[in-house]
């Protein structure tokens, strides 16, 4: 796996016309700018080897809502989960909604039924921009810890910003709260449901906690990065799970645009970043003939004569590893063609 500063130095050529020992800031930043749109491009089209991470996750349950899986920073897709040891169990899409809710009946009709979702246990999407990995119930503030903080050089302090949420009569909040973080906040406002909330980025994680009003018990909630500045998870509503159970997921990784320079570019294949660097030059002069042909796919295993794109060869990369890991197959020589040698 190689990082930003080895892929752009091996690229380098593809992407600028200036040398690279004589390159300066704006040159590295219009570097990163086109190897972040091919990236973009990749992302879109498909997924592609080291694109699955199996992330070890904890179910939550909530009052009202059920049991949720919520995805950490990094994944953007949940493919399947199963409880540790246990079963995979499918994950239902927005179309699969009927199926999802409900069940066949004995008369041939359809009930409503939250715990059966057609197969007995599966998931399906609850919010595609959670801002906290647990949902907190009851009425409750919210406290924020971090460390080491400092001073911006505009002279600012980092700061939080919270928006709408509901209130603990359950009314929508429409004011908005804005505080300069210190090392421990609690928020005075109470809520029943957690507001939009955005930050700026910090030198340490911020954690956010659930105070109850009542018992004054805190539940940490969320663990939001140094960089997160709009934190945005995807949650997905889970059957055939209890509330603290361990899970075994199957994730897609998200797209992470690389800038520093050990960040780890992905998809990691020099060939295929190549071709999309050259692509993206060609679009660039308006040339969508030559855009195409090294973007790809062009398909060159099934049409004659055909170039190779950036797409063909991680579809390659992949097509080797799934054939890989088929089973091997043996026949009989007691049945069909086992006892033919050669087979014309």
């Amino acid at each position: 796996m190689f990082d930003l500063k080895t892929a752009r130095r091996a690229l380098w050529e593809h992407a600028s016309q200036v040398k690279y020992e004589n390159a300066n800031g704006q040159d590295y930043y219009n570097f990163n700018l086109k190897l972040a749109q091919v990236l973009e491009i990749f992302f879109s089209i498909g997924t592609w080897k080291d694109g699955w991470k199996r992330a070890t996750l904890t179910a939550s349950f909530s009052e009202g809502i059920g049991t949720t899986i919520t995805l950490p920073r990094g994944f953007a897709t949940l493919e399947s989960y199963e409880p540790v040891p246990g079963c995979p169990f499918p994950i239902y899409s927005r179309f699969h909604e009927m199926f999802s809710t409900c069940c066949v009946s004995s008369n041939g009709g359809t009930k409503p039924d939250t715990d059966c979702w057609g197969c007995g246990s599966a998931a399906k999407v609850y919010n595609d921009a959670a801002q906290t990995f647990v949902i907190p119930s009851g009425t409750f503030r919210l406290r924020f810890l971090t460390t080491n903080l400092e001073v911006e050089p505009s002279g600012e302090m980092p700061s939080l910003t919270l928006m709408g949420g509901l209130d603990q009569d359950g009314n929508e909040i429409f004011s908005v709260t804005q505080r300069d973080f210190t090392d421990d906040m609690t928020i005075p406002q109470q809520y029943t449901q957690v507001p939009f909330i955005q930050k700026t980025v910090t030198n340490e994680p911020v954690y956010v906690y659930a105070v109850d009003v009542v018992t004054a018990d805190q539940t940490l909630i969320a663990v939001y990065a140094p960089g997160e500045t709009t934190p945005a998870y995807r949650q997905y509503l889970v059957t055939g799970l209890k509330d603290g159970d361990t899970v075994s997921c199957i994730c897609k990784m998200q797209m992470v645009i690389p800038v520093a320079d050990n960040d780890i570019v992905f998809p990691n294949h020099l060939g295929a970043l190549t071709l999309g660097l050259q692509a993206i030059q060609y679009r660039n002069v308006n040339d969508p003939t030559r855009y195409a042909e090294a973007m790809g796919p062009n398909y060159p295993l099934l049409k004659d004569r055909a170039p190779w794109g950036a797409i063909d060869l991680l579809d390659a990369e992949l097509a080797s590893l799934q054939v890989a890991e088929l089973p091997g197959f043996n026949v009989s020589p007691n049945f069909g063609a086992g006892s033919i040698p050669n087979l014309i």
